[in-house]
């Protein structure tokens, strides 16, 4: 995944990252 790539990190760490984002985000 280019995004995954960009940030540095792996498509797991971008997915926690994503969750946690949403969370705060809500």
């Amino acid at each position: 995944v280019a995004f995954s790539a960009e940030s540095g990190h792996t498509d797991h760490d971008v997915s926690a990252d994503e969750q946690r984002r949403r969370l705060h985000n809500r």
